[in-house]
C-alpha cells in the first residue's frame, strides 16, 4: 500500500514518542484518521531503532516532555542527528513553564498541551508541516 504522492502533507509520516500507552495508541489512531502514516515509540531507544530501520521519510517527531531516561528534548536532538529534516512537536501534562525548565522553548518546537483534542493535534501536526 505505498504511496507515491509523499509531496502531499496528509501522506506525511508521524513519529510518536510517548511513554504512555494509553496517550500514544489515541495518538496514533487520530493520527492515522488524518491520513498520516504513524510509528510509535515508548521512549528514546526504540525511537533511534525505528529511525535507523524505517526507509521513507519521518517529517515530524511528535515527543512527549518527560519520560523515563531520555527527555523529549534529548529524544529530539538524537533523532535530529540521525534526520535533520525532521520537524519537532513536544506535548506535556505538565505547564509550559514546568516544561521550559526542561529545556523546551516555545520558539523551538511547538507545544501541545495535554490533555488536547483530536482537532488539536491534528491541526497542530498540519500547521508544522506548513
Amino acid at each position: 500500500m505505498s504511496s507515491h504522492s509523499s509531496s502531499l502533507p496528509d501522506a506525511a509520516t508521524v513519529l510518536i514518542v510517548e511513554d504512555d500507552p494509553g496517550i500514544r495508541d489515541l495518538s496514533a489512531r487520530i493520527l492515522r484518521r488524518c491520513g498520516y502514516t504513524v510509528l510509535a515509540a515508548e521512549g528514546g531507544d526504540e525511537a533511534r531503532q525505528i529511525c535507523e530501520r524505517h526507509p521513507g521519510v519521518i517529517h515530524v517527531l511528535l515527543s512527549d516532555v518527560m519520560m523515563p531516561g531520555m527527555n523529549g528534548p534529548m529524544v529530539a536532538k538524537m533523532l535530529r542527528s540521525m534526520r535533520p529534516e525532521l520537524k519537532v512537536v513536544f506535548m506535556s501534562g505538565y505547564s509550559s513553564a514546568d516544561v521550559a525548565r526542561h529545556g523546551v522553548g516555545q520558539d523551538e518546537a511547538p507545544f501541545l498541551q495535554k490533555p488536547f483534542t483530536p482537532e488539536r493535534l491534528a491541526n497542530t501536526i498540519s500547521e508544522v508541516l506548513g
